[in-house]
């Protein structure tokens, strides 16, 4: 299903754990092949805005912000803010 939300998350070294961070251009490889048949693909632990809102797949207008834990939901209901098409995300 192409609604489907994908979350790709960068691997950062931490308490007891040495090997190397995920490369960014790793993660810019997957959201892109990742985009093509998805059509809610977000990246995440990696700081940019590539991947990081929820955009109307019809319009590309932003439909849900995020900012590090903050978020705003900008929708009309369950209806894009851009050109009013129903979206298939819960904000409830």
């Amino acid at each position: 299903d192409p609604d489907i939300p994908l979350h790709l998350s960068a691997y950062h070294p931490a308490w007891r754990m040495d090997a190397p961070a995920t490369p960014r251009a790793t993660l810019e490889r997957a959201f892109a092949q990742a985009s093509r048949r998805l059509r809610y693909v977000y990246l995440g632990n990696v700081a940019g805005e590539l991947g990081r809102d929820t955009r109307c797949a019809g319009c590309g207008a932003v439909a849900v912000v995020r900012q590090g834990y903050a978020t705003e939901v900008r929708m009309n209901g369950a209806a894009c803010p851009g050109c009013g098409a129903r979206l298939p995300i819960v904000t409830a």
